[in-house]
């Protein structure tokens, strides 16, 4: 069929003319595609290639085939709408690594014209970058040698080629369409993309519009006080990090080096547990004041971070997770409170083919460390180890393989293809402890009293029992540290006592606003000393995990009875 209609078409002399139309749309095709590779293979790119050639030779096929004029007028309006937004697209990648995605819509959405007119000029110097990218270099001298052989091909030939190019894109696009890719197939169309994110955009400012709506202004702001005791606060929040998957919690391999180094400088708390096993309702506890127990909806407790704003400190909010999407948190109606808030990354699920590392948080936040505020509460959102665990961390940092799983951490049930599985999870967790280390690094360099606060919000089952990959009850378990650099231990060394004494306590990450408020030497009416589990007042209790009570508490409670 294929051929047939191919050659119908193609083989009057005058038709063979149009040849360069192929060539562009090919150029357009590609572009369509082009993202930030993080680790995709050879053979994805191979992929992509493939499937390329495939929508420009449909693309060519169809406009030929087109012999009304208006036909005809809506496709060469329909390939230069295509062509605008190819342009976009790769343009946007190469230069700003954010192509036709869910960022770009909400940028396009809250810029005015005059930002706009003052952007144009910066997108004029920067343009040339393009051309020192490899992957556009190869592109321009693959369409180049594309362009010579059609030119210089019989019609014959031409017409097969072409047949054979859309028959091998059906079958690789059919294999490509099958797979369960990470950045979904809405991708492989940029005018799909285009209508998602307008409508996902369009979605999400309304959700967040219903929950600031719901929110309450912060109550008995002026009964808020602070004696500020520490000038800087980082707290860092990891995603999916076991604590048990930790060698700084004993796990055999290597995975936290850089916190190993510093274990003398740590305070590392062995029994800290997430509040859930979502991130939703950890976040919404640890950035207010509700408790792990509560079951009303986060907008009917204060802020943390309002709180900490009227106590005298600029507030950061840093992520590089997404603002809304699938995997979206109600942190977004919260961290918008934030004196400056900067999403580095995708700002819907639907943009993780854009996914960052999370070392482009480290700018942000030594920007923030050493802007002229005098107090600063910098609160960093990692990507840490969501899943694909793969996509996490830069190949360069694959410290670990099946083999050295099955080497060091050895199960009876683990097969190699679980065992690459772990590997990943495990590289994910040593490259957080790099962005982890060099945070330290910064909090370390400041000359005024600074504290350092890393927890996870929930962890993940790797195949560390049986066969089971995902998230279970087992997944609260968290790592949790504390670093202080040396003027808060000369300024505050009864706190930094308090701290040490605290490291084997029975704590819930809900709690972490009380001992927010101890470390910074904030009051306020909501306090409560025996859920600070920094006090000398901290009282141990039954913790909750997702409202209900966390069954390791009762195993130890019972211990407790016998005793």
């Amino acid at each position: 069929m294929f051929p047939t209609l191919s050659y119908k078409l193609l083989a009057q002399p005058a038709k063979r003319s149009a040849w360069w139309i192929l060539v562009l749309a090919s150029l357009m095709s590609l572009a369509d595609l082009i993202f930030s590779p993080l680790n995709f293979t050879l053979l994805l790119r191979i992929e992509f290639v493939l499937f390329a050639l495939f929508k420009a030779s449909v693309l060519y096929v169809i406009l030929l085939s087109c012999r009304h004029k208006v036909a005809r007028c809506l496709m060469i309006a329909f390939l230069i709408g295509f062509g605008v937004l190819a342009v976009v697209n790769v343009v946007g990648f190469t230069i700003y690594q954010t192509g036709i995605s869910r960022r770009l819509i909400a940028i396009l959405g809250e810029t005015s014209m005059r930002e706009i007119s003052e952007f144009m000029p910066q997108l004029a110097d920067n343009l040339p970058m393009m051309f020192t990218d490899t992957c556009m270099v190869y592109t321009i001298l693959g369409s180049a040698l594309l362009a010579v052989i059609l030119r210089l091909i019989n019609t014959k030939t031409f017409n097969s080629l072409l047949a054979l190019t859309i028959l091998a894109g059906v079958v690789v696009s059919g294999v490509f369409l099958a797979k369960k890719q990470v950045w979904g197939k809405v991708h492989l169309s940029v005018y799909a993309r285009v209508i998602t994110h307008v409508r996902g955009y369009a979605k999400e400012v309304k959700a967040l519009d219903e929950l600031l709506a719901q929110s309450k202004a912060f109550p008995n702001a002026d009964k808020v006080a602070s004696e500020q005791l520490t000038d800087n606060v980082v707290l860092v929040i990891g995603e999916s990090a076991l604590r048990r998957h930790h060698s700084l919690y004993g796990y055999p391999l290597s995975t936290t080096p850089r916190l190993d180094a510093l274990a003398d400088s740590l305070v590392v708390f062995s029994d800290v547990i997430g509040s859930s096993i979502g991130t939703n309702d950890n976040i919404s506890r640890i950035l207010t004041f509700r408790r792990d127990f509560d079951t009303d909806e986060w907008y009917r407790y204060p802020s943390m971070i309002e709180m900490m704003k009227h106590a005298g400190y600029r507030t950061y909010w840093l992520s590089n997770q997404e603002k809304g999407g699938f995997w979206s948190n109600c942190s977004a109606g919260i961290a918008l409170t934030a004196d400056v808030v900067n999403y580095v990354g995708a700002l819907s699920s639907e943009d993780n083919l854009i996914s960052r590392f999370d070392e482009d948080l480290l700018e942000p936040v030594s920007k923030a460390l050493t802007d002229t505020a005098r107090h600063r509460l910098v609160m960093c959102h990692l990507l840490g180890s969501h899943v694909q665990y793969k996509y996490r961390y830069p190949a360069s940092m694959a410290e670990f393989t099946p083999d050295s799983v099955m080497k060091k951490a050895p199960k009876p049930h683990l097969t190699h293809e679980m065992a690459q599985t772990i590997s990943e999870y495990d590289n994910s967790i040593r490259y957080t402890d790099y962005v982890i280390g060099r945070i330290i690094e910064m909090v370390q360099r400041c000359d005024k009293p600074s504290v350092l606060i890393y927890l996870s919000d929930h962890g993940e089952m790797v195949y560390d029992e049986g066969e089971f990959c995902g998230r279970n009850r087992d997944c609260a378990e968290v790592p949790m540290i504390i670093y202080a650099n040396s003027a808060f231990r000369q300024r505050c060394a009864d706190k930094m006592r308090e701290i040490e004494e605290a490291r084997d306590r029975r704590i819930t990450s809900a709690n972490l606003v009380y001992a927010l408020m101890n470390i910074t030497g904030t009051k306020y009416p909501l306090y409560d000393a025996k859920l600070d589990f920094l006090s000398p007042e901290f009282e141990s209790r039954q913790r909750f995990v997702d409202e209900t009570p966390w069954e390791k508490d009762s195993v130890k409670l019972e211990g407790k009875r016998k005793k």
